[in-house]
């Protein structure tokens, strides 16, 4: 502000691209904050729970894209997400299973290698469904595993990635909320595999 007559519209214009990506970064931030919020409401107040979990969803290889076209993914890499999951309808609000699915989604693209594939895949069983996100990525150790929760953040000194390491916390509470499971597998250096199960829907 001090310098801006001094300024020439290619420094104008650069700097304006940083106060807009700042911006990006924090409201995404904000917006992370306020899910694990109104996550936490609902797991503390029984009634409210209840209400919440009375839900199903669709989920398809087109509710996966759309969730993908919507988002604010690198672009570069949405050609190496390969989406293959059988329809069917399962017991999970349809709003959270799309937060859910992005955490997850964005979390392989930000950690894999440029070039390498993502796949997001989903199988129906007699009573459950699963769906396994697979990346080939830096991977977590097995500490790494055990300290998911909110506001852990792993090597950010190393990686310098941007967030609050909320986005896993919020994944779990999802999980939680709707009386699914999660299993985490992952190797440092070979990547991860999150198996999400949930129970299908009138069965």
């Amino acid at each position: 502000m001090n310098e801006a007559q001094y300024l020439n519209s290619e420094e104008v214009k650069e700097m304006a691209g940083f106060i807009n990506e700042s911006a990006l970064r924090l409201k995404k931030t904000i917006e992370k904050y306020l899910n694990y919020s109104k996550l936490q409401v609902f797991l503390n107040d029984p009634h409210e729970r209840k209400l919440v979990s009375r839900s199903e969803a669709m989920i398809s290889n087109s509710f996966v894209n759309t969730i993908l076209s919507k988002e604010k993914f690198d672009k570069r890499r949405l050609k190496e997400v390969a989406v293959d999951l059988e329809e069917s309808f399962i017991k999970i609000n349809d709003d959270y299973l799309a937060l859910l699915l992005s955490e997850l989604i964005d979390n392989a693209i930000k950690f894999s290698r440029p070039n390498s594939r993502i796949l997001v895949r989903g199988k129906k069983g007699v009573k459950n469904y699963w769906i396994t996100i697979y990346d080939r990525g830096r991977g977590m150790s097995s500490k790494q595993l055990n300290e998911i929760g909110a506001f852990v953040q792993f090597n950010r000194e190393m990686f310098e990635q941007q967030g609050s390491g909320l986005g896993l916390a919020i994944v779990t509470n999802i999980v939680t909320l709707f009386d699914g499971s999660i299993k985490f597998t992952s190797e440092l250096g070979l990547g991860t595999t999150v198996t999400l199960e949930f129970d299908l829907s009138g069965v």
